[in-house]
């Protein structure tokens, strides 16, 4: 019986270790563009391992809160969005404020060619191919 106790105990006391080794973090801020005007609709993400720990989107107005839990004193904070480059940054767990301000993504449009059926005008009327 005094075993089974003992044993109780130190289960308790693993877990209680475990639960205070990971600690309870809270990073705000704001997402912009390179004029500060704020980016809504941003994916903002923490990531340990290359794995999210939190994510969240940025309201209309460009800000930003994440709770999470982490054991390492560094961590990649990973913030994306369709408009703009992919941004990441490495920051110490401990930081509570983190603004941010994104390029915008250049995209190359392909090359479109519109071609026109072939109009044949005789006199005053016009004629073209309905096969084509």
């Amino acid at each position: 019986m005094m075993m089974k106790r003992l044993l109780l105990y130190i289960l308790c006391l693993f877990v209680w270790i475990q639960a205070q080794a990971q600690e309870n973090y809270t990073l705000t801020g704001i997402v912009s563009d390179s004029n500060g005007m704020p980016i809504r609709n941003a994916n903002v993400q923490i990531l340990e391992n290359n794995k999210p720990i939190a994510y969240t989107f940025t309201n209309e107005k460009g800000s930003y809160a994440l709770s999470y839990n982490s054991a390492k004193t560094q961590v990649l904070l990973s913030i994306g969005h369709i408009s703009f480059e992919k941004t990441k940054l490495v920051i110490d767990s401990k930081e509570t404020k983190k603004n941010i301000t994104l390029l915008e993504k250049k995209t190359q449009l392909r090359e479109v060619v519109v071609k026109a059926p072939q109009i044949i005008q005789r006199g005053d009327t016009l004629s073209y191919r309905l096969s084509s």
